[in-house]
Formats: structure tokens, C-alpha cells, sequence
């Protein structure tokens, strides 16, 4: 696995799922995001469909969303989880 968490963090930024970043939040806001989304990367090695699950839980209780709100992200935590992937793997 070829990711590491300043990729996480930088892909994080770019994605800005909460549009904290875009709203002037400084841009460490989503570093305990991508120090968590780093750990459970590296466990769970080449299976898209458990990171992607894991994320959208992980999101759902950092962010403390509903399940109305995290159906409303979940086409960006589609996204975000294939950037991830294809850092990680260099698809």
C-alpha cells in the first residue's frame, strides 16, 4: 500500500466534504479524520467495499450526522473512498 496520511489529509482537502475548509477553517481541520481513515486503511488491505463502509460509519460519528445526512454525502464518500484507492494502490 503506497498511501500514507498526508496523502489521506491532502485528498481529505481537496474532497472538503463538510465545506469547512471552503467556509475558511484552517487547513488541519480534517487531520484526526485522516489520522483515523490512515489506520483502518491499513487494515483492511485491497477490499474497496470495507473501506468504503468503514468510512461512511467513521464519517457518519465524527460528523455526528443523521441517516438522512450521510445518505446526502454518501456519493462524495463514494468519491473520496476512490481517490484513497487509487493513491493507495496507484490505480
Amino acid at each position: 500500500m503506497l498511501i500514507n496520511e498526508q496523502d489521506i489529509m491532502r485528498i481529505l482537502q481537496e474532497h472538503d466534504i463538510e465545506g469547512y475548509l471552503s467556509l475558511g477553517a484552517p487547513l488541519d481541520e480534517y487531520e484526526r479524520e485522516a489520522k483515523s481513515i490512515f489506520s483502518f486503511v491499513k487494515e483492511d488491505g485491497r477490499d474497496f467495499q470495507t473501506w468504503l463502509e468503514k468510512l461512511e460509519v467513521f464519517w457518519a460519528l465524527s460528523f455526528d450526522l443523521s441517516k438522512e445526512e450521510l445518505n446526502l454525502r454518501k456519493p462524495n464518500l463514494l468519491h473520496l473512498a476512490e481517490d484513497l484507492w487509487d493513491v493507495a494502490f496507484e490505480n
